[in-house]
C-alpha cells in the first residue's frame, strides 16, 4: 500500500526523506504521509513508494477508518476499495479472522455493502464477522448483539422477515444477558425489532417494541435528544397503523417539543415527523388534519432544498393520497407526479418508494373513473415490485388488492378474483391477514363474489372482514367505513332494508367522527342510504339525506356538477312521492338548467332527468304531458348512444306504464317487448331490472286478457328472483301482489289469497310493510279478504294500510284516496252507511286537494257516494252524486268504457226509481 502523500507547508528546514533534498525553498512546501508521517518532495512523492506503517496491523486499522470516514461521506465505492486494501493487508499479517479489529473491518464491509444495496455481500461479510466474533468470544458483547442486529437489517431488506427477527431476538438476548439493553443501543435495537415487525404486519408487537424504547430512553434520560424525537416519529407512524389517534398526537407533541428545543423542527427530521403524523391522521379518517401535516412538512423540504430527495417524494405520496381521499382528485394526481419526477431524477424508479407512489397515483385515477389508466398505473407498480424481487410482501399485497379492484371495476371478475387469491396468499404466509390491510382485501374479495353473484360468498368475507376490524380496534376508521358501506349495499341487495339502512347509518355516523363527512365520499354515502331509506318507505327520511348531500357539495364546491344535477333529480323524486309534485318539478326544471349550462343535457344522466319529469307530468294527470318528456327523453338517449342500455330499457319501461295508463295496452305490450330485446341482448334480463319488466309485461297482458300468458310472465319473474335470491324483497313481495292478482284473473281465489299471504309475510320479515307498497298490498289483500266474504278480516287489512299511510304521510295522496275509497266500499256492505260515507268524504277532499278529483277514480268514488245515498233511500242525493260522476267521465273522455256505462245505468235506475219505475232488468256491472 502506497503512501497517502498531502502536500504541506513546512515550518522548520526539512529534507525528503528518500533523495535527502532540501524542502525548505521560497515557497516552504512538500509532501507528508497521513500514515508514517514521512516527507518527501514531488519527485519522489510520484514514485510510489509502500508505506512502511500501512504494511501492519496498525495500518489495517488507519484504513480502516479511512473507509468509515469515505462511507460516512457517501462515497461507498471509495470506501469499499479502502475496505478491500485493509482485508488484503489484514489476511498478510494473518490478523483478518483472530481479531476484534478485523471483526471491525467485515462488520464495515457489510454496513457499506448493505447502504450500496448489496445484501448478499452485506449477509456474507457479516457471516465472516460473527465467525470471528464466536472465535475470539466477543459474541456474547454488545459488539456482538450490534452485529445481531445489523444482520437483521440486511434479512429484512431482503423481505427475509422470519430470519430478520431471529437475528434481533438473538440480539436482544446478548444485551439482556449482558444488561445492556437499557442503554441507547439497547433502545435502538428496540426499535429496529418494533418497525421490522410492523413491516411484517404485527402492528401490535411492532408498536409494543417501539414503546418498549421509549420507556428505555426516557428511564436513561436519553429521550430528550433527536434520536429520541426521532424514535417518537416511528411511534407516531405505529399509532396510526394501530388506528390510534389520540396515542399518535401524544407521541407526536412530545417529537416536536424536542425537535424545537433543539431547533430542527425545520430540519429533514422534523419532515419526516410531520409526514408521520399526516399518515397517522388520514389512516384515522382525519383529513383535514393530514392535508395541514403533509402540506407543512412539504414546505419544511422547500425551504431546506431537499425537496428532491426520497423524503420529499415521500410526502408528495402521501400528500397525493389525502387529497384524494378528500375528493381533490387532480390535486391527488398532480402531488404523484411530482412524487414520481423527483424518484426519475434521483435514479430511484426502481424502488418500492417509487412503486408505492404508482399505486397511488392508480388510486387516484380510480377516484376519477380513469379505469384503464389506473390498471397501467397498477401494472407498472407490479414490474418495478417483482423487478426488485419485493412482490412477496405486504406492500406487494396492497398493490395486488389495489390491481384486483381495478380489474373488477372493468368487469373482469375472474381476473380481479384470481389477483385477490394471490394477495390472500402472501397475507397468509406472513402472517399479516390479521390486520385492517387483511381486512380490506377480504372486503373487495366479498365485493367480487357479490358481482357474480354469489351472495354467501360475499357476506362471509365481509363478516370475517367486520370481525377483523373490530378485533383490532378499526371498525372507527376509513377501512371500516367502506365495509359497513358495502355491507349496507349487500343487505340492500338481498332485499333486508332495515340492515342496509342500519349499516349506512353506522357508517355515516363514523364519518362524522372523523371528520370525512364533507367529501365526494360521504355525499355518496347519504345518496346511497336515502335510496334505502325511500325503498323502505321512509321517503322523508330520504328527501332529509338528499338534502344534506346538496349541501355537502355547496361547501365542498362540488354542486354545479353531475353529482348535483343528480341530487337535484333525486330531491325532486323524493318530492314527487311525498305528493310535492310542485316542488318535484322545481328540482327536476333546476337540475335540467344545470345539465344545460354544463353542456350535459345530451346524455344518460339528462335522459334519466326528462324520464323523471315525464313521471311528474304524469302523476298530475297530464298524461300526455308524460310522454311528451318521455318522448324527449327517448330522443336524448338515442342521440347519445345509450338507448341500448338497461337505462335505456328502463325509459321503456315508463314508456309502456303510461300506455297502459292510457289504456293503450296494445302499445305498451310493444314497448315492454322492445324493452325486453334491450335486456336480453345486454345480458340483464336475468336481473331484478329484467324481473321488474317482466311483471310490467305480465300486467299488460293481463290487462289485454291473456290470463294465461300474464302468470306465466309474472312465475318467470319469479324464477329470475328466486335464483337471484331476491324474492325475499320488496320488489320480491310486489311481484308475488301481481301473482295473487292473475291468480284472482283465473278464478284461482285460494291461489290468490297464498300469494297475498306469501308478500305479507317477505314484507314483515324484511322490515318493508310500514311502507306505501306495504300499504298497497294490504289494500289489495282487503279487496281479497272481501271477496271472500271476510269483511272483518278486509277492514282490519284496509285499517292497517291506512294506518301505514298516516305515519308515512302518504294517506293524503291517489293511492291514499283510493284505500279510503275500498275502505268505504266496505263499511257500506258491512251496513255501516255512513262510516262509509265519512270515508268517501275524507277520499274526496284529498283527491280536490291534490287536483286530481277531475278523472275516472273521482268519477268512480261518486258512484261510490250515489249508490250509499242510494241505499239510504236519498234518491236525489244519489241522482245528484251519479250525475256529477258522469261530468267527470265526460270531461276525462272515460264515459265509453265499462265503469263508464256502470255509472250510467246506476243513473238511470235511480231516476226511474225516482218515477216510481221498477229498475232495468239488467245493469252494467260495477267493481271496487
Amino acid at each position: 500500500m502506497a503512501h497517502q502523500w498531502q502536500p504541506t507547508t513546512m515550518a522548520r528546514p526539512s529534507w525528503c526523506h528518500k533523495c535527502e533534498g532540501f524542502l525548505w525553498g521560497l515557497r516552504k512546501q512538500g509532501h507528508a504521509c497521513s500514515f508514517c508521517e514521512q516527507l518527501a518532495c514531488s519527485s519522489c512523492a510520484a514514485l510510489g513508494e509502500r508505506c512502511p506503517k500501512l504494511m501492519t496491523a496498525e495500518g489495517a486499522n488507519l484504513l480502516t477508518n479511512m473507509g468509515i470516514q469515505k462511507a460516512g461521506a457517501g462515497d461507498l465505492e471509495g470506501a469499499l476499495e479502502t475496505f478491500a486494501a485493509a482485508r488484503r493487508l489484514r489476511e498478510c499479517t494473518g490478523t483478518l479472522d483472530s481479531t476484534q479489529d478485523g471483526a471491525r473491518l467485515l462488520k464495515n464491509v457489510g454496513l457499506a455493502k448493505s447502504t450500496a444495496g448489496d445484501y448478499d455481500g452485506a449477509l456474507k461479510a457479516y457471516s465472516e464477522a460473527r465467525k470471528v466474533y464466536t472465535k475470539t468470544g466477543l459474541m456474547n458483547t454488545p459488539s456482538g448483539a450490534e452485529l445481531q442486529r445489523c444482520i437483521g437489517l440486511a434479512k429484512a431488506r431482503q423481505r427475509n422477515y422470519e430470519g430478520s427477527l431471529l437475528a434481533f431476538t438473538e440480539a436482544r438476548r446478548i444485551r439482556e444477558k449482558t444488561e445492556t439493553l437499557r442503554t441507547a443501543d439497547g433502545a435502538s435495537l428496540m426499535r429496529t425489532i418494533g418497525e421490522a415487525k410492523i413491516e411484517h404486519g404485527d402492528l401490535a408487537g411492532g408498536l409494543e417494541a417501539l414503546e418498549e424504547a421509549v420507556e428505555i430512553r426516557r428511564s436513561t434520560g436519553t429521550l430528550e435528544n433527536p434520536s429520541g424525537a426521532r424514535l417518537l416519529s416511528s411511534v407516531v407512524a405505529a399509532r396510526g397503523d394501530c388506528r390510534d389517534l389520540h396515542g399518535a398526537l401524544q407521541a407526536y407533541q412530545e417529537a416536536r417539543r424536542i425537535f424545537e428545543a433543539a431547533q430542527t423542527m425545520t430540519s429533514p427530521d422534523g419532515a419526516l415527523l410531520l409526514h408521520n403524523l399526516g399518515f397517522a391522521k388520514r389512516a384515522c379518517g382525519e383529513l383535514p388534519g393530514s392535508l395541514e401535516a403533509f402540506t407543512e412538512a412539504l414546505e419544511i423540504y422547500k425551504s431546506t432544498g431537499s425537496l428532491e430527495s426520497l423524503g420529499g417524494a415521500g410526502v408528495l405520496r402521501g400528500l397525493g393520497a389525502a387529497r384524494t381521499d378528500a375528493g381533490d382528485v387532480k390535486g391527488g394526481l398532480e402531488a404523484f407526479r411530482m412524487a414520481r419526477k423527483i424518484h426519475d431524477r434521483t435514479g430511484t424508479l426502481n424502488t418500492v418508494d417509487c412503486a408505492r407512489v404508482l399505486q397511488g397515483m392508480g388510486r387516484a385515477k380510480m377516484a376519477g373513473r380513469e379505469l384503464q389508466g389506473a390498471l397501467r398505473s397498477y401494472t407498472e407498480a407490479r414490474q418495478i415490485l417483482e423487478q426488485i424481487g419485493s412482490m412477496r410482501t405486504n406492500q406487494g399485497a396492497l398493490l395486488l388488492s389495489s390491481l384486483g379492484q381495478a380489474k373488477k371495476e372493468l368487469r373482469d371478475l375472474d381476473g380481479a378474483l384470481g389477483v385477490y387469491a394471490e394477495a390472500q396468499q402472501i397475507r397468509e404466509r406472513l402472517c399479516s391477514l390479521q390486520t385492517p390491510d387483511g381486512a380490506e382485501l377480504l372486503m373487495h374479495i366479498g365485493t367480487a363474489k357479490g358481482m357474480r353473484p354469489d351472495i354467501a360468498g360475499m357476506l362471509e368475507m365481509y363478516a370475517e372482514a367486520r370481525r377483523i376490524l373490530q378485533y383490532t380496534n378499526s371498525l372507527g376508521t376509513p377501512q371500516g367505513v367502506a365495509l359497513l358501506e358495502n355491507f349496507g349495499d349487500a343487505r340492500k341487495a338481498q332485499g333486508h332494508l332495515k340492515a342496509s339502512v342500519e349499516a349506512y347509518a353506522e357508517a355515516r355516523h363514523i364519518r362524522e367522527v372523523i371528520r370525512s363527512m364533507d367529501t365526494a365520499a360521504g355525499v355518496r354515502l347519504l345518496i346511497r342510504a336515502a335510496g334505502v331509506k325511500a325503498e323502505n318507505g321512509d321517503v322523508r327520511g330520504a328527501l332529509r339525506d338528499y338534502m344534506d348531500g346538496l349541501e355537502i357539495t355547496k361547501r365542498i364546491g362540488t354542486y354545479e356538477s353531475r353529482e348535483g344535477a343528480l341530487l337535484l333529480a333525486d330531491i325532486g323524486n323524493s318530492q314527487r312521492a311525498l305528493g310535492d309534485v310542485d316542488g318535484a318539478l322545481d328540482s327536476y326544471t333546476e337540475a335540467r338548467l344545470m345539465h344545460e349550462r354544463r353542456g350535459t343535457l345530451v346524455s344518460a344522466d339528462g335522459a334519466g332527468l326528462l324520464m323523471n319529469i315525464g313521471l311528474a307530468r304524469g302523476a298530475r294527470g297530464d298524461l300526455d304531458g308524460r310522454l311528451e318528456s318521455f318522448s324527449e327523453a327517448l330522443n336524448l338517449y338515442e342521440r347519445s348512444g345509450s338507448l341500448e342500455t338497461v337505462d335505456g330499457a328502463r325509459l321503456l319501461i315508463n314508456i309502456g306504464g303510461t300506455k297502459a295508463k292510457q289504456r293503450d295496452m296494445v302499445g305498451a305490450l310493444e314497448v315492454f317487448c322492445e324493452a325486453r330485446r334491450i335486456l336480453e341482448n345486454s345480458k340483464a334480463l336475468e336481473t331484478s331490472t329484467g324481473a321488474g319488466l317482466l311483471r310490467s309485461l305480465g300486467v299488460a297482458k293481463s290487462d289485454l286478457g291473456d290470463k294465461d300468458g300474464a302468470l306465466k310472465t309474472f312465475l318467470e319473474a319469479r324464477r329470475i328472483r328466486e335464483k337471484l335470491g331476491t324474492l325475499e324483497s320488496a320488489e320480491g313481495a310486489s311481484l308475488l301482489m301481481n301473482i295473487g292478482i292473475g291468480a284472482g284473473g283465473r278464478g284461482d281465489l285460494d291461489g290468490k289469497l297464498e300469494a297475498f299471504a306469501e308478500a305479507w309475510r317477505i314484507r314483515k320479515r324484511t322490515g318493508t310493510l310500514e311502507t306505501t307498497d306495504g300499504a298497497l298490498l294490504l289494500n289489495n289483500f282487503g279487496n281479497a279478504k272481501k271477496e271472500h266474504g271476510d269483511l272483518e278480516g278486509a277492514l282490519a287489512a284496509y285499517g292497517d294500510a291506512r294506518q301505514i299511510r298516516q305515519r308515512t304521510g302518504t294517506l293524503e295522496s291517489p293511492s291514499g284516496a283510493g284505500l279510503l275509497t275500498n275502505i268505504g266500499a266496505a263499511r257500506m256492505d258491512d251496513g255501516n252507511l255512513e262510516g262509509a260515507l265519512e270515508a268517501y268524504a275524507e277520499a274526496r277532499s284529498i283527491r280536490e286537494a291534490l287536483g286530481c278529483f277531475s278523472c275516472p277514480e273521482g268519477a268512480d268514488l261518486m258512484m261510490h257516494v250515489g249508490a250509499v245515498k242510494e241505499e239510504q233511500g236519498d234518491l236525489g242525493g244519489a241522482i245528484e252524486a251519479y250525475t256529477e260522476g258522469k261530468q267527470l267521465h265526460e270531461s276525462a273522455g272515460t264515459l265509453e268504457t265499462k265503469q263508464g256505462a256502470a255509472l250510467l245505468d246506476a243513473l238511470e235506475d235511480a231516476e226511474r226509481l225516482q218515477a216510481g219505475l221498477p229498475r232495468r232488468a239488467q245493469r252494467a256491472k260495477f267493481g271496487c
